[in-house]
């Protein structure tokens, strides 16, 4: 006796097969975009590190937001590059104390721009003891 397969159940499992493998690669293509983190440096100086996992060096820069404005002010230099595999650090010096947020952005030639936003970045002291107190409270 003869089973055939419904055609739904066979085009299920050809979707199914075909699409397996892209989640199973989804996490990897994920971790390995550029990334940035912030923290302050000083009392007027907050310092941006860009992390590269690609295979090819990346040009990053940042804009900090004074207290999430539209007033910026961007890092120096204005864009660093990044070695393939490693991190560079950019500096934002002559900031006013306070709770600021960031916009970053590395160019991966051949690739894609990758934008992120980082925030909040405290400078100055009471700044800095403000947010990691709000961070305990909440768990992040």
């Amino acid at each position: 006796m003869k089973t055939i397969m419904p055609r739904a159940a066979a085009r299920a499992a050809i979707a199914a097969a075909a699409i397996a493998p892209m989640m199973l690669a989804a996490p990897t293509l994920a971790s390995a975009a550029p990334s940035a983190d912030a923290r302050s440096a000083g009392e007027t100086t907050a310092e941006v590190t860009f992390h590269n996992d690609r295979a090819t060096t990346a040009t990053c820069g940042s804009i900090l937001h004074f207290f999430g404005s539209p007033l910026s002010w961007f890092g120096l230099p204005p864009a660093v590059a990044v070695p393939p595999g490693g991190s560079a650090s950019q500096q934002i010096p002559f900031i006013t104390p306070g709770i600021h947020t960031l916009s970053w952005w590395c160019d991966v030639p051949g690739d894609q721009v990758y934008t992120g936003n980082e925030g909040p970045v405290p400078v100055g002291g009471i700044s800095v003891a403000i947010v990691e107190g709000i961070n305990q409270l909440t768990g992040n």
